[in-house]
């Protein structure tokens, strides 16, 4: 679940050298993010006929939601290994908004990692947070081996062999051994099926 923000944390410094900094201290302020004022031209409030509150947290979740598209899509083409050069282009944003969004990735992929390791299914989690199933996925195989993630995704391991061999006749296994003498089986079975047709 995403969650808003109720308050904004503002630091304060003095400026160095500054006439009127005599006498000032740095601190951190609080302020509720309900106080905060938009300009009425551009945000209407009282046009759409709801409270303030009602219109801000509305106004929060959706642009939550966008970020969290954006993340989702960015997180996505990072797994796939493409440079940030490309990210950006293919979104149409900085290099160094992707940089910035790269490292908030792994506070994003650990509530996803908590919930796979409490037991929940990958559906479930990609339910709960939005995100597509592959990508859930992903982030659950990271880190294995083969034989770990064939269990995982309820694959069976076989050998190349056990899968190329019901294709063969016998008659074609014959020819394919007079055609190649000397050649192991296994390449003679992976060689065959590469040229079978579809």
């Amino acid at each position: 679940m995403l969650q808003r923000m109720n308050y904004l944390h503002v630091y304060t410094r003095p400026l160095r050298n500054h006439p009127f900094s005599d006498g000032m201290a740095e601190k951190i302020t609080q302020i509720p993010v309900s106080s905060i004022i938009l300009d009425e031209s551009i945000y209407p409030r009282k046009a759409v006929g709801r409270s303030r509150q009602t219109v801000d947290a509305y106004i929060a979740d959706l642009r939550a939601v966008t970020l969290m598209g954006r993340d989702i899509k960015i997180f996505c083409m990072h797994h796939l290994g493409m440079p940030q050069e490309r990210m950006a282009q293919r979104l149409g944003l900085d290099q160094k908004t992707i940089h910035r969004h790269l490292g908030k990735m792994p506070i994003r992929a650990f509530c996803l990692n908590d919930d796979l390791s409490r037991g929940f299914t990958v559906a479930q989690v990609a339910e709960k947070h939005g995100w597509p199933e592959p990508l859930v996925w992903s982030l659950a195989l990271e880190g294995k081996n083969d034989h770990d993630r064939f269990k995982a995704l309820g694959w069976g391991f076989r050998t190349w062999s056990s899968l190329i061999r019901p294709i063969m006749t016998k008659k074609q296994a014959i020819m394919m051994r007079t055609a190649f003498p000397g050649c192991p089986e296994t390449i003679i079975w992976i060689f065959w099926r590469r040229f079978l047709p579809e």
